[in-house]
């Protein structure tokens, strides 16, 4: 009920134009919940949805190898081995909590993008960071977009950060200051 109050405006400007950048239609259920609020509001209208043409590249992924082999794996890469103890974590704390680990499961959202204008692009990719081709930004631009909400790709650089009146949001699980990367909200917590 209190959710309803906070998504009707009285407001008599027009609804925010957003666009929303995205992998694929598959996104974490607080994603979804996102979207869902968007078309949900009088306020704010979703304009564009745009996939990264790259993750739909990707292949599936292959079946889970044996115990064995996942173990030998594990003790031959040192990286791996520094993050045991915290998977072990991870699934502990999943059994102990299902609510909380049902935010981590994958929701797909084509039915709120329904009507939706959609866009597929193949980044221009330079180690982490994604810059889109001149014709994305065109047609981004030519949406009118008033935001741009950062669900998908990697870093961005370049004109796709200023193709949208108030800029692309985006949101980091951490202190990007001091902790950059890793599990999110750990060093916080720690």
């Amino acid at each position: 009920m209190i959710e309803r109050f906070y998504s009707q405006s009285r407001a008599s400007r027009p609804p925010l134009k957003v666009g929303v950048l995205l992998n694929t239609p598959l996104v974490s259920a607080p994603l979804a919940e996102v979207l869902r609020q968007i078309c949900d509001s009088n306020f704010a209208v979703l304009k564009l949805a745009v996939f990264n043409a790259e993750s739909a590249l990707k292949p599936d992924p292959s079946p889970r190898p044996g115990f064995t082999i996942r173990v030998l794996h594990l003790l031959r890469d040192s990286r791996r081995r520094k993050g045991v103890l915290f998977d072990y974590y991870e699934r502990w704390d999943r059994r102990r909590n299902p609510q909380a680990a049902r935010l981590l499961e994958q929701m797909d959202s084509s039915e709120l993008l329904t009507g939706v204008d959609q866009l597929t692009v193949m980044p221009v990719k330079k180690g982490f960071v994604d810059r889109f081709p001149p014709d994305a930004i065109a047609a981004i631009r030519a949406k009118d977009l008033d935001v741009l909400l950062r669900f998908g790709f990697n870093i961005l650089r370049g004109e796709i950060l200023a193709c949208a009146r108030y800029g692309v949001w985006s949101y980091h699980h951490d202190d990007n200051d001091y902790y950059r990367g890793g599990p999110a909200g750990f060093c916080e917590v720690y």
